[in-house]
């Protein structure tokens, strides 16, 4: 039973270091490179305009849309945020600015 556990595990390692890898070749575009933009103290926003965003879109096309988001309060991956003038907030966590977001959307705080 030790074995096949230590087997599992061998197998799990070396599919994540084959990952890692490969992806460290895959070309980035120069935006992947800059530094995510923050702006603190950014006005709320109204709902209507993250009406055009879209799951295909990527952080910096977000960006362009909305503008530089109020937080990146991520570690690792970006979370960056905007205040909706609604007292949401919206979200998008991503892992550089040529990425699709991993996940976004609004919350609203209790």
């Amino acid at each position: 039973m030790k074995a096949m556990k230590n087997l599992n595990f061998g197998r799990v390692f070396m599919m994540v270091a084959f990952l890692a890898v490969g992806f460290s070749f895959l070309p980035a575009c120069d935006s992947c490179k800059r530094a995510v933009p923050v702006a603190e103290g950014t006005p709320a926003l109204v709902p209507e305009a993250f009406n055009e965003i879209n799951t295909s879109m990527k952080a910096e096309q977000i960006i362009k849309i909305l503008g530089a988001p109020a937080r990146d309060v991520g570690s690792g991956l970006h979370i960056l945020e905007w205040d909706v003038t609604d007292g949401t907030v919206f979200s998008i966590t991503v892992a550089d600015m040529c990425a699709t977001p991993v996940s976004f959307g609004f919350r609203k705080f209790a």
